[in-house]
């Protein structure tokens, strides 16, 4: 099987399997989510060690992000939108992830999310974007709860 067996994603396989039935779309989100929060929880551990082993690059790379992100006249919305343009270019889940929570942070609607994923079809190519909306649409139902 292509899914870690030991991945929630891959319980709701087995499970349907079990039972000679494909897993519902329920079961799919709920795997989905339970995902995206064990990664989430992961890259804040993995963030807040990197600022404890590395003050000062951290305290160079914060400062230039912030300059960044104040050396022009687009506003936070939009800058998060096209950060989660540039992570899903990158097939970053984890930068998907975050900058999907980050724009809704800032008020950003999921269908702007979407629509800011759905315009990389034809420079990423269909599978990349389809793979990149399913990180934000994971992250999307996850940021509900």
């Amino acid at each position: 099987m292509w899914i870690n067996s030991n991945s929630p994603l891959s319980l709701s396989f087995q499970a349907a399997q079990f039972n000679n039935r494909p897993p519902s779309k329920n079961q799919l989100r709920q795997a989905a989510c339970k995902k995206d929060k064990a990664k989430v929880k992961e890259e804040k551990g993995a963030y807040q060690q990197f600022k404890k082993d590395y003050p000062e690059v951290w305290q160079a790379y914060d400062q230039t992000g912030a300059a960044a992100s104040e050396a022009g006249p687009l506003e936070a919305k939009v800058r998060e939108l096209i950060k989660l343009g540039m992570a899903a270019a990158n097939k970053s889940e984890t930068a998907v992830h975050s900058h999907t929570h980050r724009a809704l942070e800032t008020g950003a609607s999921e269908a702007e999310i979407e629509h800011a994923v759905l315009l990389g079809l034809t420079t990423l190519g269909f599978p990349n974007m389809m793979m990149a909306l399913t990180w934000c649409r994971a992250a999307m139902a996850a940021h509900k709860k």
